[in-house]
């Protein structure tokens, strides 16, 4: 309402000049207020919708970033394939929650927390790494490697966290892992998934090429995760043979296979004659971006056909 159409209102009630004035000043006052006060509603309505939508992306991003502190941002390629089962089992000392896993064909890694229910318990968390195992349920795999590696910085006061880790040298895994903690008075277990949901690829190569070798190398698996190599020995000497692989990514970056920094397993089977090794990546391959492998020399195109 304009000022000369509200004074028009008041004299017909015949108030002085300074009550007018007194009133226009008290409605203009009562109008500014109830401004400010829807105002200050939206705003706290704002911020309200803020932390809702940051607490929902938290929630989502949580089991990812359970994998980025061992991965560093590459997780963020395979973060769709990450399996979240959320598997629980309790005594009156322990917790033990398996919160996360990735495999691929040979490899699987879990995150598995461990929380400590009493006082006693809470004491027994700084050795509780050499009580936490992990094997195969049903599959008899005679060769394999194992870690239990503890993630400090994902600690909690009364829980800490932990990644296990299978990879098998015998073949392909086709059955659950069991994750257990053994300790005095506590014995659980859970059972993990090794599904592989990461795409791999199959490389078949050239076996005239080894037509005088004592090692032919068969087959080169690729996932992000790790190069397995399946092959046989004609000849069985010392250690166990490694072909030569580099990997050719489209931005012109190389990755010498069996040159990383990180370890190699082998294993071999004589009354079979066949040898497999495997090496893991640094961080998370992008498969995408590879567009050649050369194996002793021999170059093998990618194609989109590859991909399982």
């Amino acid at each position: 309402m304009r000022s000369e159409d509200l004074n028009r209102v008041i004299e017909a009630f015949g108030p002085s000049d300074l009550q007018k004035q007194r009133m226009l000043e008290g409605i203009t006052r009562h109008s500014s207020t109830q401004v400010r006060q829807k105002r200050s509603m939206a705003k706290v309505l704002i911020i309200a919708v803020v932390i809702y939508l940051f607490s929902g992306t938290a929630v989502a991003l949580s089991n990812t970033e359970l994998f980025k502190g061992i991965f560093g941002n590459s997780i963020y390629v395979v973060e769709d394939e990450i399996l979240f089962p959320m598997e629980s089992v309790a005594d009156d000392q322990f917790k033990l929650t398996l919160e996360g896993v990735l495999s691929d064909t040979y490899n699987s890694i879990a995150i598995v927390s461990v929380e400590a229910l009493n006082e006693q318990s809470r004491l027994q968390l700084e050795q509780v790494s050499s009580n936490l195992q992990i094997g195969p349920l049903q599959q008899n795999i005679q060769s394999n490697s194992t870690a239990v590696v503890e993630l400090h910085h994902l600690a909690e006061q009364n829980k800490k966290r932990f990644m296990v880790e299978f990879r098998s040298m015998d073949g392909p895994l086709n059955g659950d892992l069991e994750v257990s903690l053994t300790t005095e008075k506590s014995r659980l277990t859970l059972s993990a998934p090794t599904v592989s949901t990461i795409p791999t690829m199959i490389i078949q190569l050239d076996e005239v090429h080894y037509a005088s070798a004592d090692y032919v190398p068969q087959t080169v698996i690729i996932s992000p995760l790790t190069v397995v190599v399946e092959g046989y020995e004609k000849g069985i000497g010392y250690q166990i043979p490694t072909p030569n692989i580099t990997l050719h990514f489209a931005d012109g970056t190389t990755i010498d296979v069996f040159n990383q920094d990180t370890v190699f397993n082998g294993s071999r089977f004589p009354e079979e004659g066949v040898t497999m090794v495997s090496a893991q990546f640094e961080k998370i391959m992008d498969l995408k971006q590879l567009r050649f492998i050369t194996v002793d020399g021999v170059k093998y195109p990618i194609g989109e056909n590859e991909m399982n």
